[in-house]
């Protein structure tokens, strides 16, 4: 299942499933929906639509070698692997909101335009989709309840392709619900409940649905109300770009592009804006819009999280130099870690290393915060109680805020 997890008061979305290294996975349960929290609010930058070059450290930055310039070497940045699922490659948005909302206007306005952003074609491009069309901008005939569970909002869609509410769904169709902030939307996840606004802005999911006298995997997102218009297309953004590249998250044999089991970086993020959930927010025609991985740019080492900014939030992480380790039960392994970033940060990153489950694992760093170019040693102490076969994974997390974070994650197994 994919899960949230917090660390301060920043919620990020993990996938928790099918994680595979060395051993046996943790978890065996699918992935029945892709929940996500848009990226944290930054400075408001200007569309980049070129890979950006390393800069050289601005003027009061603490001292780094005076070679070292953005990004400074760290280890290779992950592909999102395409797991045999659909894209949609000529995608179709249909709005939904509910009486009454006095945003409607503007959210019909964004389902209108978004797809012919520069943004859309800059973020989806790269992974064969196609410019997205309007489906229409539908008002629900009544209000939400004031609480609705996730298989409620799918028995909901479904009722109204029945009755014709909603138009048709084709495999391109992407029904998208705006509820709003008198509606808590909860997700039944791991055993326990999340609740919009809480634990999570929107997610994006599909389930089949009976159709023109046959059954069709429909895709939808959820986005909730949790703030100003900002939010909302933020939001938005984030889901439309994940549900094209992933439209069908509902097992591992429709998976599009979601990061799961193909090494040790299943905790930065399942999906494409997931990984990029740490970066400021960018402006296009007026919209706050998310940023999103682009595996071209990550290849070569260049800003993956697209459009680059010229001002904000840039991405930076800590990357683990060997993030697969093996050794016996009772033994400290040691690895470099590589700090960087792809432009200045208001201050430096602060690091932890949190273990994921009941390890036992201790975590020991040379130094506890760090800036672009800084290289420092994590010391990792395996309990002598370990279970020989095992694997056990962490993740080291680098934040400059309480909102503003990205994880590496990390596998020790036990000989």
């Amino acid at each position: 299942m994919r899960q949230s997890l917090w660390f301060g008061s920043l919620l990020v979305t993990i996938s928790g499933s099918l994680v595979a290294c060395v051993g046996a996975p943790e978890e065996d349960s699918p992935v029945p929906r892709a929940i996500t929290v848009a990226p944290a609010r930054g400075t408001e930058a200007d569309l980049s639509f070129s890979p950006r070059g390393p800069r050289q450290a601005a003027e009061g930055e603490s001292a780094r070698p005076a070679d070292v310039g953005y990004p400074a070497p760290h280890p290779s940045m992950p592909q999102i692997p395409n797991h045999g699922g659909e894209v949609l490659h000529d995608p179709v948005i249909v709005s939904i909101t509910f009486p009454g909302d006095p945003l409607a206007e503007k959210i019909a306005a964004f389902g209108e335009e978004v797809g012919a952003l520069r943004w859309w074609s800059t973020v989806n491009g790269p992974y064969g989709v196609g410019p997205a069309r309007s489906g229409g901008h539908v008002v629900a005939p009544k209000a939400p309840p004031a609480q609705i569970a996730d298989a409620e909002v799918e028995q909901w869609i479904a009722d109204r392709i029945a009755d014709a509410t909603l138009p048709a769904p084709t495999d391109q169709t992407l029904y998208t619900l705006y509820y709003p902030a008198s509606t808590t939307v909860t997700l039944e996840d791991g055993g326990g409940s999340a609740a919009s606004c809480q634990q999570f802005l929107g997610y994006h999911s599909a389930f089949s649905v009976d159709s023109g006298g046959s059954s069709k995997l429909v895709a939808y997102a959820v986005v909730n109300r949790c703030g100003d218009l900002d939010q909302v297309t933020e939001t938005a953004s984030h889901e439309f770009t994940e549900a094209a590249t992933d439209p069908h998250p509902i097992n591992v044999q429709s998976l599009g592009y979601m990061l799961l089991t193909s090494n040790a970086w299943t905790l930065l993020g399942g999906e494409n804006a997931d990984m990029c959930a740490g970066v400021s927010s960018v402006r296009e025609n007026g919209w706050n819009l998310t940023r999103s991985w682009v595996n071209q740019n990550a290849a070569i080492g260049q800003q993956p999280c697209l459009p680059a900014e010229d001002n904000g939030v840039p991405y930076f992480n800590a990357g683990i130099a060997d993030d697969t380790m093996a050794t016996e039960a009772g033994a400290t392994v040691k690895t470099e870690v590589s700090c960087y970033s792809f432009g200045p940060l208001p201050r430096p990153m602060e690091l932890s290393v949190q273990a994921y489950g009941k390890s036992g694992l201790r975590f020991a760093l040379d130094q506890k915060t760090c800036r672009n170019g800084d290289k420092l040693t994590m010391s990792i102490s395996v309990p002598k109680e370990a279970k020989r076969g095992s694997d056990y994974h962490y993740m080291l997390v680098s934040r400059i805020d309480a909102n503003t974070g990205h994880f590496w994650r990390g596998v020790v197994h036990v000989r």
